[in-house]
């Protein structure tokens, strides 16, 4: 709810005031103000103010202000006269009287806006007839210039056509005359011409004119020197010589196929399946076709589709075993042991039943004891695990016997499982002497077993822990680094690995502890960035732990805070070089990102935007931006705090009374310069009481106080 409390201030030619209004935007708020009243309604807050003044004001000045800034509505209104009044309403008149005033300054009011309006329609219309009568002008204008250009084209076209016309007939004419000259030689004629006068013809050279008729020659040729022309005979050349000419195709690869036609084929169906082919691409009732997007998916990393995938094919055809020892596969790489296991026990019952022991199906017996052995090591029952192995390394018959080089890997990872299992006796020593907090001791118990079993995970991410209650944060992040490593490669090769036990769900808790704790480690050494994106990592992991979440909000706030301090150190040396205008940019956009909560940064920034009006001399900027300070601050005195915050608040505080005085005399002189000495003083006094020991208030209000006595 809006507050009935406002505050004042006045000179003689305006009057400044403030009105605390929470909880709306300025565009909520409806401001009427004429010659002697000023109405302000805010419905939303069921608000509102009348204030009836006791002199006019000039309401139509462009040099009135409506501002809103933190919860405060900020009215600058012009004066009529240059006066001072004793109070903001009139006083001595009665309810009737003020009302009947107040009535008549709105119906004076809406005189005003109504002769306004009619003006601006009576301007408007005189504007559109200009401007019609502008735009039938240039219009004319346009078509007077395409009409002189059409006729001068029309003249150069008519004049070009007469040219062609007459430069025609000429030619006809004289074409003519040439043709009834050589119309009066006789053929008799060209007999005796002399070899001087032929030798033109006789060497080719056509461009002689000696020889040639031509119009207007007057010269006759004698009858008696004219012989008849031989005539020369005809040559014909010879026809063509017959020649192959070798034509190359492309070779066909089928026979009865265009080499046009595509020849890739599907892999060919198994000589003991009976399936038949349905002739469609997409083939989802084709056993084959599925395992094969099953494997393709699987070679993508695509392990949920590849699972789908082989599931649908092994449901179509039970004898498919391949499908399960692949769907196996996927849940190993996805952590399900439990299925895992499932999946190799059906394997292993379905090649018990053979009776036909092929080699096939021996490979097949030990890749499957294999990846059980490991989905039971990662559960944690590594005694099961030995006793797998131990059982497979001595076959009950001759048709379970298995070649060296598989005994010697089944060797090698139970020699792994007898290390871990007797690792794991230390470990749990270690674990104990962490929980009691001997830091020092568990550490080397730790670094301990890591010399014998460099790729025990569980090891490395409680000796990443030790190290983080050390604040060795760059071991910390390096024993972190090893882990997640371990698991990568795990899901990204088929190398063999074991760990404690744990589900599906417990692992993905292991790999949050362990981004977690790197990306505390990180935050530590003040690399945010990479911190962010390590909780973020473990929030697409437990989207709803609410450690990541807060550890999220952290950072977020953290990185923030570091681009605002890089941005106001810009801002600041912006200031230094007088680029006032860029500096006032930078510190916006400082105040633009900071939070409400943020409040020692935003009022830092306001102090600093308070210098930089003051090197523009914009002193009205000053107090508005110094009683938005103000503002904050005494809004956040008001606050009801915790007991548990008790402590934080007292340095809080110490901070704020510092700002306040700051900004008490940062509005003082801003005053003082638009000579406005009684709200300075008000200021320097008020900044005094908080800092009564402050030798350069006191001067300055001493001096104030001088100006005042000699004015």
């Amino acid at each position: 709810m809006a507050s009935k409390q406002f505050d004042w201030s006045q000179d003689a030619n305006s009057l400044n005031i403030s009105i605390p209004i929470s909880g709306v935007s300025l565009k909520k708020i409806d401001v009427f103000m004429t010659d002697l009243a000023l109405k302000v309604n805010v419905k939303a807050n069921n608000y509102l103010k009348i204030f009836d003044f006791p002199a006019e004001v000039d309401f139509k000045s462009r040099e009135n202000k409506v501002s809103y800034n933190d919860g405060t509505l900020e009215l600058y209104i012009k004066k009529a006269e240059a006066q001072m009044w004793d109070s903001l309403t009139v006083q001595g008149l009665s309810k009737d009287d003020i009302r009947k005033r107040r009535d008549e300054s709105f119906k004076r009011r809406e005189e005003a806006e109504t002769q306004l309006q009619s003006q601006r329609n009576d301007l408007k219309i005189k504007f559109d007839r200009l401007a019609t009568e502008e735009q039938m002008r240039l219009e004319s204008l346009e078509r007077n210039i395409i009409d002189e250009r059409k006729q001068k084209e029309k003249e150069a076209a008519e004049e070009e056509l007469y040219a062609q016309l007459d430069e025609k007939a000429q030619f006809k004419h004289v074409a003519k005359e040439h043709q009834q000259q050589l119309e009066e030689v006789d053929e008799d004629d060209l007999e005796d011409i002399p070899a001087s006068k032929s030798t033109a013809v006789d060497r080719g050279d056509i461009f002689s004119s000696e020889n040639v008729p031509y119009a207007g020659q007057d010269e006759e040729v004698p009858e008696e020197k004219v012989a008849k022309r031989e005539e020369k005979p005809q040559v014909i050349s010879e026809p063509r010589k017959a020649s192959t000419v070798p034509v190359k195709f492309t070779e066909k690869l089928y026979p009865h196929l265009a080499a046009r036609e595509q020849h890739l084929k599907e892999p060919p169906l198994p000589k003991t399946t009976q399936i038949q082919k349905t002739g469609k691409e997409d083939d989802t009732e084709n056993p084959l076709w599925l395992k094969d997007k099953a494997d393709e998916f699987y070679r993508n990393g695509d392990y949920f589709s590849a699972i789908n995938a082989y599931s649908s094919a092994y449901r179509k055809k039970n004898e498919f075993i391949e499908c399960l020892t692949n769907r196996a596969c996927c849940y190993l790489r996805l952590f399900d042991y439990e299925n895992c296991i499932s999946d190799s026990d059906i394997i292993l019952e379905f090649l018990s039943k053979q009776t036909e022991k092929t080699d096939k199906h021996r490979k097949l017996r030990v890749k499957t004891v294999l990846r059980k052995g490991i989905a039971l090591s990662w559960k944690g029952l590594l005694d099961e695990a030995k006793t797998l192995l131990q059982t497979q390394l001595t076959p009950s018959n001759e048709d379970e016997a298995i070649t060296e080089d598989e005994r010697k890997l089944i060797g090698e990872y139970l020699q792994l499982v007898d290390t871990r299992i007797r690792l794991n006796e230390l470990k749990r020593k270690a674990d104990i002497e962490l929980g009691k907090a001997n830091i020092e001791e568990a550490k080397n118990i730790y670094e301990e077993i890591l010399k014998e079993d460099a790729h025990h995970e569980i090891v490395r991410a409680n000796l990443s822990l030790a190290y983080l209650k050390l604040k060795d944060y760059e071991r910390t992040v390096s024993h972190c680094d090893e882990v997640l490593n371990l698991l990568k490669n795990f899901k990204s090769t088929s190398q063999v690995d074991i760990s404690q036990g744990r589900s599906w769900y417990e692992f993905r808790t292991f790999v949050v502890k362990v981004l977690l704790r790197r990306s505390s480690a990180l935050e530590n050494l003040e690399k945010y960035s990479e911190a962010l994106k390590d909780v973020d990592q473990a929030l697409l992991f437990q989207n709803e732990n609410a450690e990541a979440k807060k550890a999220q909000h952290k950072l977020r706030s953290l990185l923030n805070r570091k681009e605002i301090e890089s941005i106001k150190e810009e801002a600041n040396r912006l200031l230094k070089e007088k680029k006032i205008d860029e500096a006032l940019e930078k510190y916006d956009l400082c105040l633009k990102k900071l939070q409400p909560t943020d409040l020692v940064p935003y009022l830092g920034i306001l102090l600093n935007k308070c210098t930089c009006f003051l090197f523009l001399s914009k002193f009205e900027e000053i107090v508005s931006i110094s009683l938005r300070g103000l503002n904050l601050i005494s809004n956040h005195k008001q606050k009801v705090i915790s007991f548990a915050d008790v402590s934080e608040r007292k340095e809080l505080n110490e901070k704020l009374k510092d700002y306040e005085i700051r900004f008490l005399v940062r509005r003082g002189n801003a005053y003082l310069k638009t000579k406005k000495f009684y709200h300075a003083k008000s200021d320097l006094e008020d900044a005094l009481k908080l800092d009564p020991q402050n030798a350069q208030i006191k001067q300055d209000l001493q001096s104030l106080n001088d100006a005042i006595a000699e004015k």
